[in-house]
């Protein structure tokens, strides 16, 4: 196999330096664990901050504060990210997190939350959701349409404005964010400003180019989306369209932002629905960042790619705000 065909070797120096750390730190496939193992072992996060203090560093000030409150019926958390010096009536930002609806948490997914709340001076509103295989499809599209409702019903409350409500998700996450705008759109219901799918999971079919190119890549690697997909759905629900986003209708969504990582599984089809959403007439923005893997976008301590794509998405984001703030006459 020559370097073109290796995913891997196209790495950063630093990308593969995060990945040699996690494996130090214990770290498996999840394809070898139980889903109760796999919520407890190390993440990206984990190594960066290891690689940091390897070289006697310290992560720079995260620049926000933190609150948790419950919702709903099952005291469901939320994580209130607020930035130093935020405005009377900030825009709002929810974020759903990745870990292919079974593993992953508000504390792992972290460095986004406070990148997107720092980078746009908007309070996000990280939202927890129900883990498979406890409970598998639709728990987590439920209870992200709840997460949703909670917000716009209390954004003001919250001393945000309602009006400029953004939604954001991170792999199993975004797949929940474009659900919830879906949703919104087909119901009548305020619709949120933007989007930012953050390499999403488009659909179940794990066939496709990025999929067999990047079928060995870490952390995520194909045998590793095989186990989430058969942890998280029933095999009657593989086809549903809440699972197959390109089987929406997609046109009169807003505008959308599309973040993918070229060495990952989900890059193919990430691109794909961007294309898609272009030529459903939704203003659409796609960005594919070289040299990294699935889960980077919260590492900006040690990750440039990080940092770039952070910019990527507050400059949408806050254009996204600043529109919805000066609705034209």
């Amino acid at each position: 196999m020559t370097d073109d065909d290796d995913a891997m070797a196209t790495l950063t120096s630093e990308m593969r330096q995060l990945l040699e750390t996690l494996r130090t730190l214990g770290w498996q496939p999840v394809e070898t664990l139980s889903p109760d193992t796999a919520r407890h072992q190390p993440t990206l996060a984990d190594a960066a901050t290891r690689l940091l203090e390897q070289r006697g560093k310290k992560a720079p000030p995260s620049g926000v504060s933190t609150q948790d409150l419950a919702f709903g019926p099952r005291n469901t958390l939320v994580r209130l990210y607020r930035p130093d010096g935020i405005a009377a009536r900030a825009p709002l930002i929810l974020y759903f997190h990745g870990g292919g609806w079974v593993d992953g948490d508000l504390s792992d997914f972290a460095g986004t939350a406070a990148a997107l709340a720092r980078s746009t001076g908007a309070l996000v509103a990280a939202a927890n959701y129900r883990l498979a295989p406890e409970h598998r499809f639709p728990a987590a599209h439920e209870d992200a349409q709840e997460a949703y409702a909670w917000v716009v019903s209390q954004a003001a409350a919250l001393g945000s404005d309602p009006k400029r409500i953004a939604v954001v998700g991170e792999a199993a996450g975004g797949n929940l964010a474009l659900n919830v705008a879906v949703q919104a759109r087909n119901a009548g219901l305020t619709q949120p400003v933007a989007l930012v799918l953050i390499h999403p999971i488009v659909g179940t079919d794990t066939g496709s180019y990025s999929y067999n190119r990047n079928e060995q890549s870490q952390p995520l690697s194909k045998a590793s989306m095989r186990w989430y997909l058969k942890q998280a759905i029933n095999e009657k629900d593989l086809e549903d369209k809440r699972l197959n986003l390109g089987d929406f209708t997609l046109r009169g969504l807003p505008g959308t932002t599309v973040i993918t990582a070229d060495v990952d599984p989900l890059m193919f089809e990430g691109k794909l629905f961007a294309h898609k959403l272009e030529s459903s007439n939704v203003p659409t923005r796609y960005v594919n960042l070289d040299g990294v893997t699935h889960g980077f976008f919260g590492l900006d301590a040690v990750l440039k790619e990080a940092r770039t794509a952070q910019a990527v998405v507050a400059e949408q984001l806050v254009a996204a705000f600043t529109a919805a703030a000066n609705p034209r006459r």
